[in-house]
C-alpha cells in the first residue's frame, strides 16, 4: 500500500485510522516467515526524516533502496526485525515485485529480465486477483521449435467483478530485443493501473471499464540473447540467416499481417536487421 503524498503530514494521526479503520479492506497481510531466521523484502514507511533517523539508521546494513518520494526504504528483514519496526509505530508491508539488481541485465542494472518480468506480473496477478490475470497464451518460436524457449504470456487487467462487453486494448511490448526501455514502461503502466486503482481516477475509470492486455516480452527469445551481450533486435528463427547466425530471425515488428511488405521500411534480405520473414504471421 503506497502512503498518498496527502496524507504524509498526517500521518502520526492516521497511521492508526489507516491500518485498522477505513482502508482496512485494501490492506495487504502481514509479513509471514517459514522461520525466525528467513528474509524478506519489505517496505517500510515513515512520517518524517526524523523519525527515519533514528529508527531506521539502525538497518542501514540492510537497505536495499530507498524511495524518498514514495516515503519508504526497503530492507531485507527477518521476523525479529520486523516485529522491531512495527513496535517502534512503523508500517511494514512485504515487497512482492522487488529483485536484486545484480540479476538483471549486464550493464544496465535498472531493467529486469524476462524471467523477472514474468516474477513481477505474476506478484502482480496474485496481490490484485480482481484486477489482473497471468496467462499463457502461445510459445515462443523457440519453444514450439522445440528449443526450449519460453510461453508468451500475456497480463489482463480489468475489474472482473464488472460484467459488461468491456473494449480492448493491446499492448505488445519489448518485440525488438534490444529495447530494453519498452518491457518496462508497460510493465510500469500496468502497476500504475492497479496500484491506483480505488484512488485515481483515471486508473478506475479505464478497469472499471476496459480490458487492458500486455504482452511484457513478446519476443522473450530474442530478449534473452540481448541479456547475454548482444545487441540482438530480431527473434530467434534459425531458418533466416542460418542457424547459428547473429544476424538470424525475422523482425517482428515488420511480420504483422497488415500491409505486410507494401510501403517500405523492411527488408527482403534475411539477414538484415529489418527483414520481414518470408510471409506475415
Amino acid at each position: 500500500m503506497k502512503v498518498p503524498r496527502m496524507w504524509r503530514s498526517f500521518f502520526p494521526v492516521f497511521t492508526a485510522l489507516t491500518i485498522f479503520g477505513a482502508t482496512l479492506a485494501h490492506a495487504k497481510p502481514p509479513v509471514a516467515f517459514s522461520s525466525p531466521e528467513e528474509t524478506r523484502v519489505v517496505r517500510v514507511y515513515y512520517p518524517d526524516t526524523a523519525t527515519r533517523n533514528r529508527i531506521l539508521i539502525s538497518f542501514e546494513s540492510s537497505l536495499l533502496e530507498t524511495r524518498y518520494e514514495e516515503g519508504y526504504h526497503l530492507l531485507e528483514a527477518n521476523q525479529s526485525d520486523v516485529e522491531k519496526l512495527e513496535a517502534a509505530g512503523l508500517l511494514v508491508e512485504e515487497d512482492l515485485l522487488y529483485f536484486p539488481r545484480t540479476r538483471r541485465l549486464p550493464g544496465y542494472s535498472c531493467y529486469q529480465s524476462v524471467e523477472e518480468t514474468f516474477a513481477s506480473a505474476q506478484a502482480l496477478a496474485s496481490t490484485y486477483p480482481d484486477l489482473a490475470e497471468w496467462t499463457d497464451v502461445g510459445n515462443s518460436w523457440e519453444k514450439e521449435s522445440g528449443l526450449g524457449g519460453y510461453d508468451i504470456m500475456a497480463l489482463a487487467l480489468t475489474n472482473s467483478t464488472i460484467l459488461a462487453d468491456k473494449p480492448r486494448f493491446l499492448l505488445t511490448c519489448a518485440l525488438h530485443a534490444r529495447e530494453y526501455a519498452t518491457a518496462a514502461l508497460c510493465l510500469d503502466f500496468a502497476e500504475y493501473l492497479v496500484d491506483g486503482y480505488g484512488t485515481d481516477a483515471d486508473a478506475t475509470w479505464l478497469l472499471d471499464h476496459h480490458e487492458i492486455h500486455f504482452v511484457l516480452q513478446a519476443n522473450p527469445d530474442g530478449r534473452k540473447q540481448a541479456e547475454s551481450g548482444f545487441l540482438w533486435r530480431k527473434n530467434t528463427n534459425q531458418a533466416y540467416c542460418g542457424s547459428t547466425s547473429t544476424l538470424r530471425g525475422a523482425d517482428l515488428n515488420r511480420n504483422f499481417p497488415f500491409q505486410w511488405d507494401c510501403c517500405g521500411g523492411s527488408s527482403g534480405s534475411v539477414c538484415a536487421n529489418d527483414y520481414r520473414g518470408v510471409g506475415p504471421s
